[in-house]
């Protein structure tokens, strides 16, 4: 199983003030959210959450597929437009 990374900072625009705020990865911790038995070995599914005090809940998710090789990737800002993503991926 390979690990996940994040790297740079996420510019986050607030839906109704229009602000717009940076999030850095610093503190962040992944968690091994699930793993499906497909037919090249088991596709696992990371994430890791931010609590921001005006956005909210900011999810961020990364598969991998087949072990070691990065899959794809999901950022759930809520309400809020992403101007600038993190930089997601696995680590083989």
């Amino acid at each position: 199983m390979g690990s996940p990374y994040c790297r740079g900072q996420a510019k986050i625009e607030h839906n109704t003030t229009k602000q717009v705020f940076t999030i850095s990865p610093n503190d962040s911790v992944w968690q091994h959210v699930s793993s499906t038995p497909r037919e090249m070995g088991s596709e696992n599914h990371y994430e890791f959450t931010v609590e921001h005090d005006a956005l909210g809940t900011l999810t961020w998710s990364v598969w991998e597929y087949p072990e070691g090789v990065y899959n794809e990737q999901e950022t759930d800002s809520g309400p809020h437009k992403v101007i600038e993503n993190l930089d997601v991926g696995i680590n083989p």
